[in-house]
């Protein structure tokens, strides 16, 4: 028998599907009734990796713009954020934009993400050895 487990993110957008896991079981044996320890904690974090990464893309889309022009700001590059979970640690990237020039701003660039979760005990600015460049980075 195999389970497919899918989790569907809805928003105005639209609806997106993404595989969780697909659990089988062959045998008949009461050890593999339901799920085991192990499968529930990789299933709870598979599944809160995933709703946080929807919640930040969704997020920082609604950021992207320039609240009093709308123009599109520009990447100036992006840092990862490690945001502590009780489902484990989740490597989050945080991008830097450019302020727009339509209103002077004592700083040039900002980072909404890290204002989203400043002054959060569980979110540490890292850079880890061999950081891949995040969505839309060079």
């Amino acid at each position: 028998m195999k389970f497919l487990i899918h989790l569907i993110a809805e928003s105005e957008v639209g609806q997106q599907v993404q595989e969780i896991a697909c659990l089988e079981r062959k045998e008949h044996r009461l050890e593999d009734v339901g799920l085991t320890l192990r499968e529930a904690k990789k299933l709870l974090g598979a599944i809160q990796l995933r709703m946080v990464e929807q919640q930040v893309e969704e997020y920082l889309e609604t950021q992207r713009s320039c609240p009093h022009c709308g123009r599109a700001r520009g990447l100036k590059g992006s840092h990862t954020v490690m945001f502590q979970t009780l489902f484990g640690n989740l490597e989050l990237c945080s991008p830097r934009w450019n302020h727009c020039g339509c209103r002077a701003n004592p700083a040039k660039t900002f980072s909404p993400l890290l204002g989203l979760l400043e002054g959060l005990p569980q979110v540490k600015r890292t850079v880890p050895n061999g950081h891949l460049p995040c969505a839309g980075e060079p």
